[in-house]
């Protein structure tokens, strides 16, 4: 389903920019770190318990830019609401050179997908396979931390798109999601734990891999 744009002008000439920031239970594009290849899913749920923190400081930027700001929860020019299709903001645009040009940008079609930076504690993450393809799949239980929702040239989930409206702790590893360089950018983490966590998904696929092969074997032998 495409959010599809929109504007609408009232008497007072406010405008918003509105877009999913993360998807729910959607496969992210490729993701590479570190040497690493993997997918992300962020599950239903993740921002339940962080979005109702009274310490909730959240800011709306352009591509991850924290000089180009647009708008903030705690002075109410950001809003973020949950529904069953993902994280959705609306950010109320200033009247500045940056939310001016932006605002027509996003009019115009230059720029239409959704980001965020957050960050998520190792026992919150859960590693596995893609059944179809095999690629490692991270998938985020909840989100500990969310920095930013931002307006991307290119979003880690396809389906991010924008809208427009016209109203005339240590253990928690911070992820950007911004798919313009296909990587993830990491402050902090276990890596010893995730290296474990992707060992345990591979060899599960490679015994699965192998039980298969012997189910063929033995299928072939009893044709002959």
């Amino acid at each position: 389903m495409k959010f599809k744009l929109r504007a609408i002008e009232t008497e007072d000439g406010k405008k918003f920019i509105e877009g999913y920031a993360s998807l729910f239970n959607v496969q992210s594009r490729t993701i590479s770190e570190n040497g690493k290849t993997f997918r992300e899913v962020i599950r239903s749920g993740a921002f339940d318990e962080i979005l109702s923190s009274e310490n909730l400081n959240v800011v709306a930027n352009v591509d991850h830019d924290m000089q180009k700001m647009l708008g903030r929860n705690v002075s109410g020019t950001l809003t973020l609401t949950i529904d069953n299709r993902g994280l959705k903001y609306g950010i109320e645009i200033p009247d500045t050179q940056l939310g001016r040009d932006i605002y027509i940008q996003v009019e115009r079609g230059d720029y239409y997908e959704s980001s965020f930076a957050y960050g998520a504690r190792q026992n919150d993450v859960e590693w596995s396979r893609d059944r179809g393809d095999g690629m490692l799949i991270r998938n985020i239980d909840k989100v500990s931390a969310l920095r930013d929702v931002s307006i991307v040239r290119n979003g880690a989930f396809k389906n991010t798109d924008v809208s427009l409206r016209n109203e005339d702790d240590s253990d928690i590893e911070l992820c950007l999601r911004s798919e313009s360089d296909n990587q993830e950018t990491t402050t902090s983490g276990d890596t010893e734990e995730t290296a474990a966590a992707e060992a345990a998904a591979a060899e599960a696929a490679e015994t699965e891999a192998a039980a298969r092969a012997e189910e063929e074997e033995t299928a072939a032998a009893a044709a002959a």
